[in-house]
């Protein structure tokens, strides 16, 4: 409800009060592609950097180790916003160190963490807008020409983001405490 409320301009914060704007995806970010290096390049070893190529190499939105690669195609930076391109499409997460960006997922440039908030408000659209007979997939025109609505001013985007964020941070440490209250009982 608070995503509702703060993503789509409902309820203002306090102090602000500038026009949002409709924008495509490719206008307001950097979008880069992924694209899987020959498998004669992967290793479970750790040598070179962890190849991230869909949903099996993201854990609670954010990736983990799972198969490296010495072959790096398309570089992921540490904090990127990856999402996922092929079934399931759209799907958000976080890049918490530098990867190999495979052909399932692209990463996505942007100066805050607004962006990461709002696309995970708009995951459901990505599932309408996916197409494949094999599997579902979105391409790059897709993501790019993706429409988002956002404050024109920097800081009331990322004063929504610091509340959205501090939210998440509270959930994440209410459910361990309930999980370790879980096991001592």
């Amino acid at each position: 409800a608070t995503m509702q409320q703060l993503l789509t301009g409902k309820t203002r914060l306090p102090g602000f009060d500038g026009e949002w704007e409709e924008k495509r995806l490719g206008d307001i970010s950097e979008v880069i592609m992924g694209q899987s290096p020959s498998s004669t390049y992967y290793n479970r070893s750790g040598k070179g950097l962890p190849l991230i190529q869909g949903n099996a190499d993201i854990l609670n939105r954010r990736t983990i180790q799972r198969v490296f690669t010495t072959k790096v195609t398309k570089y992921g930076r540490n904090g990127d916003i990856l999402m996922s391109v092929r079934a399931p499409v759209g799907e958000i997460s976080r890049a918490v160190f530098d990867v190999c960006l495979g052909r399932g997922v692209c990463a996505i440039r942007f100066p805050n963490e607004f962006l990461f908030h709002a696309l995970i408000y708009r995951e459901p659209e990505w599932s309408r807008m996916s197409k494949g007979s094999t599997f579902d997939s979105v391409n790059s025109v897709d993501v790019k020409t993706f429409k988002i609505n956002l404050p024109n001013e920097f800081s009331e985007q990322k004063a929504i983001a610091t509340i959205l964020s501090d939210m998440d941070t509270e959930i994440t440490a209410l459910t361990q405490r309930r999980n370790k209250t879980k096991m001592i009982k």
